[in-house]
């Protein structure tokens, strides 16, 4: 029950998400690049009455820019958690609406700079409970930190680039 959850309009932008096939499997991949810094293609799934969960997500980012990675305590497209890359840095977000129109209120609970190879595959697993989130990117880094502003929600993946994303659980 996967839903597009956010995208901005125009052009191919809209038909950013498709199930596709890699090496004999499917895989969900997102297609287009994203330049704006207040949305982002975005897909949904799950409940919003989850609370503690753990997710884990393969995915395969194909540029090092713009945010890549899964979103969890999902409310809408400007509420919810973000793990995964900014850029040249493993980060965990907290974004609660805009500041300004097109100026997103993101705080960054967590990050550390790393080196991360563009069409490699990473596995993120986020374990959610209570007020505690502990991420790991594996064989990468691990980010935790203490937030109580989403206590429930649904999960996503989120991708401002061409990335692959395969095994979700």
């Amino acid at each position: 029950n996967w839903g597009v959850a956010c995208f901005a309009s125009g052009g191919d932008r809209g038909l950013a998400w498709h199930v596709a096939s890699h090496e004999g499997k499917n895989i969900v991949a997102q297609t287009i690049e994203n330049k704006h810094k207040h949305t982002h293609p975005m897909l949904n799934a799950g409940d919003f009455l989850w609370e503690d969960y753990t997710l884990t997500v393969s995915f395969t980012p194909q540029e090092k820019k713009g945010q890549n990675g899964v979103v969890f305590r999902y409310h809408n497209n400007r509420c919810y958690y973000f793990f995964g890359f900014c850029d040249d840095t493993l980060s965990l977000i907290k974004r609660q609406h805009d500041k300004t129109y097109r100026d997103p209120n993101e705080d960054i609970l967590a990050s550390q700079p790393c080196d991360w190879t563009p069409g490699e595959t990473y596995t993120a697993t986020v374990t959610i409970k209570g007020t505690h989130i502990h991420a790991t990117l594996e064989d990468v880094a691990t980010l935790e930190a203490d937030d109580a502003t989403w206590p429930k929600g649904k999960i996503g993946l989120m991708a401002d680039n061409p990335t692959q994303y395969h095994n979700v659980t």
